[in-house]
C-alpha cells in the first residue's frame, strides 16, 4: 500500500492541471484520491490481462 501511495504522490502535473481545470476548487486530497483510483483501475486492468 505504501508503494501505491508513494507513486500517487508523484502525480503527473498534467493530471493535476486537468483536475484543476475540471474542478478549480479541488484540493490536494481530492487530486490524490482521483489519482489513486485511476492507478488502482490501471493495476486491475493489468492484472486482468495477465
Amino acid at each position: 500500500m505504501n508503494s501505491i501511495i508513494r507513486k500517487t504522490i508523484m502525480i503527473d502535473e498534467k493530471i493535476f492541471k486537468d483536475i484543476k481545470h475540471i474542478n478549480p476548487k479541488a484540493n490536494f486530497s481530492d487530486i490524490v484520491r482521483k489519482a489513486l483510483s485511476e492507478y488502482i483501475e490501471k493495476m486491475n486492468i493489468k492484472e486482468a490481462l495477465i
